[in-house]
Order: structure tokens, then C-alpha cells, then sequence
């Protein structure tokens, strides 16, 4: 969905963007350009950068737990002799 239309920005170039690490308005409108013409558009961008936040807070979370926060090691039998 379009978030900013001035710029041309979506929801997803906004989620793509915290994704890369810009995690705050003004980094989002400094890679991006959004909020930066009428202003319209800054309520809706906080909140897709809030909910992307969320999903990557949830994701490492998650990720963290996933074993028991413990790392997995794949191990391979040695191949019998034939």
C-alpha cells in the first residue's frame, strides 16, 4: 500500500528499509525521502516502522529460543568400510 504518495513509498520499501538497519523516521526519510514534501504521510510511516520493528524484535526472539538458545551442530557418522 502506498504510504507516501509524493515520493512513491509503500509499506514495503518502509519494512525493506528497517530491514536494513534504518529503524527511526529520519533514517527512513533519509534512505527513502518519505515525510520529506506535504508531511502527510509521517503518522502512517512511525507505524510501519514500528510494526516492522516489532516483527524483527519477535523474529530474533524466536530465533533465540527456537533450541533453548543453545547452537545446533549438524554431525555426520563416519561412512563404514565396505
Amino acid at each position: 500500500m502506498y504510504i507516501c504518495v509524493c515520493k512513491g513509498v509503500t509499506d514495503t520499501h518502509i519494512k525493506e528499509a528497517v530491514a536494513e538497519g534504518a529503524t527511526s523516521l529520519r533514517a527512513v526519510r533519509m534512505q527513502l525521502g518519505v515525510a520529506s514534501q506535504c508531511g502527510r504521510c509521517v503518522e502512517a510511516t512511525c507505524a510501519v516502522i514500528s510494526e516492522a520493528k516489532s516483527v524483527i524484535q519477535n523474529q530474533a526472539r524466536l530465533s533465540q529460543t527456537s533450541f533453548g538458545g543453545c547452537a545446533v551442530v549438524a554431525y555426520a557418522a563416519p561412512a563404514k568400510n565396505l
